[in-house]
Formats: C-alpha cells, structure tokens, sequence
C-alpha cells in the first residue's frame, strides 16, 4: 500500500494518525495506487452513463410514436424497457457476485468492458441505420443489463482488496463520488448531444465510457486470488449469501428498505422521467438535462461531505433517517408542476439518496467478510434491478390511474412501509457505526 502522508494528531498519550493524500484527508484512500487508477477510469467513465439513458428515454418518448403512430404507449413501454433491463440484471446479478467471489475481479471487469462496448456500438449502429426496432431495443437493453449485472460486483468488491480497511469508508464514498460526479454535468451534455448528434450519436458517445475504464483497468497491479475453497455450484453459493444476510439482521433492515425504496420510487424516477419531464413539466431535452444535472450537483456535495468526514460514525441512524426523508420528498416531487420547485426538490431527494446509498454500501463492505463480499454486494445490487423491473407495473398502473394521480399516492405508500421496517430493524441498525 502507499502512503503520500498522514497527519498525527495528539490525543492524551497517544496520537492519532489520519491519513491523507495531496494533504487531504477527504481524499485519504486516494494514496493507494490501485485504487486511485479505479477512481479515476470510473471518474471519466461514469459521465456517459447518461448518454445511453438520454438516449433510450428519447427513443421511445418520441422516436417510436412518430414511426408506429401517436397511439403508442409510451407509459407502457418506458415501463417494459425497465422490466427488461431489470430483468437481466435481476437473473444475473447475484451469479456476478459468486464470479466475483470465484474468479479475479478485475479480470472479470476487464472483461465485462469489452462486451459492453460491443452491445453499445451494436445499438448505435441500428440506430444510425434506421434498423432499430421496438424488440431490438428489449434485447439489446437485456444484453447491456445483464453485462453490468456481472460488472458492477466485481468492481465494488474489488473496492476492499485495494485500500486498508480503515479506508474502507472514505473509499466507498469516494467510489460514489466518481458515479455521482459526472452527473452534475454529463446530462446537461446528453441534452446537448440528443439535439446535436441525435439519438445514435449520442448513444455511440457512450462508448468512450467502456475504453476509459478498460485502460484504467489494464493498468492495476493488484490480482485478486480466487477462493479455492469454493467447490461447490453456482446455486448454492448464492444460498450461501442469501443465508449470511439473512441471518444478520443488520445487513438484512438494509436489503429490505432498500428494496422498498427501489421498487416504487427509484422505479418512478428511473423509468417514467422521460414522460413526467418532457410531458407533465411540459420541458424540452435540454431543461431535461438541466434538471438531472441539479440532482447531480446535490449527490456530489453529499459524496464529497461523507467523504471528508473519513470513517463516520452513526451510520446505522444516518441510513434511516435519509430513508424517511427521502420517501416524503418524493411526495412533493409528484404535487409540484414548477420546473425550478421540482429541481429544488430533486437536490434535495439526492443528498438524502446518496446519503443513504454511502452509509448502507460502508455498513456492508465493513461487516460482510471477503469470502462472501462478492455475494451480499450483489444483493444490496439488486436494488437497481428491482427499481427497473417494476417499472412494467409502475408503468401500467400511471397508464390506467393517470400518471399525476399515482405517483405521489405511491409515496405516501412508500413511507407507511419504511415506517414499518424501521421499527423493527431500529434496535439493532441504530447502533451500528
């Protein structure tokens, strides 16, 4: 492990060491090497993220209407879109995280990269074309959803072989920092691109993505030993980790209110906001991207605030706390019609939901051991894959009820659960730190 500096501070008869690089202490797991290259290639690479979700949404929004006529429903179909990208990470997901437990993770990274970038330029060849059809995009939205079902284990998992453990914190925060960072800019770059190249050459720039972490990948030292002791199948290593986060009530409060929040929602959000922008706003792309980039700017400052703050405490309350405040949020998010209220709001649900994602992801990656690391990551995973495959019944049921009625009906639904869950995982979740 390297070390560019540590500052020690003195506390009665002993000194406490804080890490820290470029004389920094936010930025304290940075003075590892492996990690720092990972940093930076999911730094570059996370700002195109956008480009394929612009893409998409606008596709169907306004691509598939226009050639199957103004009857399509877009509702529906935006929520069968998120059933099938769901769907692939749902059924792949936790069998990455047995290959992540099995295998080398960066090599399994590194190929999980090279098949994203052929998904995606396959994608953007039909579309360039004009070859796409409706069931190319439920394939091809399969396909890339599955890659990152096995991608996404591995490179979190990783995260731990990389650092010290005392590291482990400041590096998951930081970790999110590099998600989250892009965010404050690439959607106001993906409304640009969706005006200025179209949806195939703003689906096509979301290659880049795939080669900076590919490089970022190649250049890590560090190889990952396989466990050995791991001779039985496919399946019952998944039972293995369902069985270890079932039995820590901790980690299983966490799984479970996550869940909820992903499935109603994250699935309102991450599925139906191309209609609610552009339609119930009554937006163009490019306040589109204005107002995804304001929730960008919000999980940033939070990403960076967590990571200043090295390993934290109470991050059992702060995980509650943020679940709540989170669901009420929402409430207001599906009342407003002001396009500057709704991305106050939006800035506001982001802190809450990066506060809760950090806090969750440092409370697992500290307790989970490393020989079921791989496994429980993949479920605390799922959350993406539950918020996309409910989208076919979110997307359904805003259909029939009416968009403006069932959002905000589905928050009041959503705290009511939360509450729920937050009793009886309190006593235990409250106290972990």
């Amino acid at each position: 492990m390297e070390v560019s500096e540590s500052l020690p501070i003195a506390t009665g008869a002993e000194a406490i060491v804080r890490p820290r690089f470029l004389g920094i202490e936010a930025l304290a797991a940075l003075r590892h090497r492996d990690f720092r290259i990972l940093w930076l290639g999911m730094l570059l690479s996370s700002s195109t993220i956008m480009f394929q979700w612009f893409a998409v949404g606008r596709l169907i929004e306004s691509y598939f209407p226009r050639v199957l006529g103004e009857n399509f429903p877009i509702l529906l179909m935006l929520g069968i879109a998120g059933l099938t990208r769901g769907l692939g990470m749902f059924i792949f997901s936790i069998a990455g995280g047995v290959l992540a437990d099995r295998f080398d993770r960066r090599n399994l990274a590194i190929f999980t990269q090279i098949a994203g970038m052929a998904l995606s330029g396959s994608f953007a060849l039909l579309i360039a074309l004009d070859w796409i059809e409706l069931w190319h995009v439920f394939v091809l939205l399969f396909a890339v959803a599955a890659t990152q079902a096995f991608d996404m284990p591995a490179r979190q998992a990783l995260i731990p072989q990389l650092v010290e453990r005392r590291d482990i914190t400041n590096a998951v925060a930081l970790f999110t920092v590099a998600m989250q960072t892009s965010f404050a800019f690439s959607p106001l770059l993906a409304g640009y691109l969706l005006d200025a190249l179209g949806i195939a050459g703003t689906y096509a720039a979301s290659i880049t993505g795939h080669a900076v972490l590919l490089v970022a990948l190649l250049f890590i030292r560090h190889k990952g030993r396989p466990d050995s002791r791991m001779h039985t199948g496919i399946l019952a290593q998944v039972g293995d980790g369902i069985a270890y986060a079932r039995h820590d009530t901790r980690v299983l409060g966490i799984l479970a209110m996550s869940f909820v929040i992903s499935s109603l929602s994250m699935s309102v959000i991450i599925n139906l906001s191309p209609f609610w922008i552009l339609r119930v706003l009554d937006v163009g792309p490019a306040t589109w991207g204005l107002l995804a980039a304001v929730w960008g700017v919000g999980s940033v400052l939070t990403s960076y605030t967590l990571s200043g703050r090295g390993d934290f405490r109470h991050k059992g309350r702060m995980f509650l706390v943020s679940s709540l405040l989170f669901s009420g949020l929402f409430v207001l998010w599906g009342l407003v019609r002001s396009p500057v209220w709704f991305g106050t709001i939006q800035f506001f649900m982001a802190i809450c939901m990066t506060t809760n994602f950090v806090t969750a992801s440092a409370i697992i990656q500290n307790l989970v051991p490393d020989e079921v690391r791989g496994r429980v990551v993949s479920l605390f995973g799922l959350n993406q894959a539950i918020a996309l495959t409910t989208g076919i019944a979110i997307g359904a049921v805003a259909e029939v009820g009416g968009a403006t009625t069932v959002v905000p009906l589905l928050g009041v639904t959503q705290i009511a659960l939360l509450s729920g869950l937050a009793v009886f995982t309190l006593p235990r979740l409250r106290h972990v730190h």
